[in-house]
């Protein structure tokens, strides 16, 4: 029986090198990078403000802090590929960068939050509830401002980030034609960041200390749950790839180009991740039976992977097989050409991180 292969612009190897039968296989097209594309934001604390010090830890090679506190300098910076899957040097690139408040910047429907056109820097009272520009920028560093009350209960902090990707337009351009619901979008890439504020508990102790109410008493929030360290970005694990013939490489910040060869297929599996050291806990709290009343409890963060592909090298759809990852090369794909596996990995509370592998075509 034949099966399918669904084209992306590709020449696709043929079912037989799958070395299955009877089944009808597709390529998983929305993790297939051939265009421009934002694959995130960067978030990194490159300088602490005053606001409790103890939460950056005590081993200097932890990765950087992603969970600020007013008065931090924040760092933002687009993580934009371009058509073949190669990281843009942010600073090649025209952007324009805004911050929306304890709401996401686009509401349902693609609507736009309102006010963002305001710099930031003109507000009379400029805190972590406005939304306005903060300003332009292939990377941009400001200081957090004082929290907001909605900030309190939020917790968390939404930023939106406008890039022109080719000559043909501005960042600008592309902000008045994101306004317009209508307009063609060519040329610009969009990207909505969620973000977490804190650690929670010294964000409430600082928000009583300004006179703002808290939905969680001070008074409750036992001593240990103070000592909870910043959330950062999970440091990328040995990532096993296996191939069709048994053989297993390991991909990680060392790994140079990987050889392959046309037809060639593979799996994937997820990161290794150390616990106690990539899996942060953190503090959660719970109302008890009586009002008022917490209950703090421990927990480990949920750390996730996911797995982008250019060139000749595509991501199989193959149904739920959760922690593996199928890949084929293009049994058409041409030696020496170099295909890429675009990784992003973060965890439940906001972090982002990407890092980019080469495949390299042999005879």
């Amino acid at each position: 029986m034949s099966s399918r292969v669904t084209r992306l612009g590709l020449e696709l190897a043929s079912v037989g090198l799958l070395g299955l039968t009877s089944c009808e296989f597709v390529i998983a097209d929305w993790y297939y990078i051939d265009r421009p594309r934002a694959m995130g934001t960067r978030a990194e604390v490159v300088e602490l403000g005053p606001a409790w010090p103890q939460r950056i830890g005590f081993d200097p090679l932890d990765p950087a802090i992603t969970e600020p506190l007013p008065g931090d300098r924040l760092r933002l910076e687009p993580m934009i590929v371009d058509a073949e899957g190669r990281e843009i040097d942010p600073e090649t690139l025209d952007v324009l960068w805004f911050q929306c408040g304890p709401d996401r910047c686009v509401r349902t429907g693609q609507e736009l939050l309102a006010g963002l056109d305001t710099a930031c820097a003109d507000l009379p009272a400029w805190t972590m509830d406005s939304g306005c520009k903060l300003g332009a920028g292939g990377a941009i560093e400001f200081v957090v401002p004082p929290i907001g009350q909605l900030t309190v209960f939020a917790r968390y902090g939404y930023y939106y980030m406008v890039a022109a990707v080719d000559d043909s337009r501005t960042a600008k351009e592309c902000w008045a034609a994101r306004q317009r619901s209508n307009a063609p979008l060519t040329g610009c890439v969009f990207a909505d960041r969620e973000l977490k504020v804190g650690p929670s508990w010294v964000l409430l102790a600082d928000a009583a200390l300004a006179g703002l109410e808290q939905d969680i008493p001070v008074t409750e929030i036992p001593a240990p749950a103070f000592a909870q360290a910043a959330n950062r970005v999970p440091a990328l694990g040995s990532i096993p790839l296996t191939r069709e013939s048994g053989e297993l490489t390991i991909l990680d910040a060392d790994s140079g180009p990987i050889a392959v060869r046309p037809g060639e297929r593979f799996v994937v599996q997820q990161p290794v991740w150390r616990p106690g050291y990539d899996y942060q806990v953190y503090f959660t709290a719970r109302e008890a039976e009586t009002m008022g009343v917490y209950v703090f409890l421990p927990a480990a963060e949920l750390i996730w992977a996911e797995w982008y592909t250019s060139g000749s090298l595509v991501r199989l759809d193959t149904g739920d097989q959760p922690g593996l990852v199928e890949l084929l090369i293009d049994e058409l794909a041409k030696p020496g050409t170099t295909s890429r596996l675009v990784v992003l990995w973060g965890d439940d509370r906001g972090s982002e991180g990407m890092r980019v592998f080469e495949f390299e075509v042999g005879e």
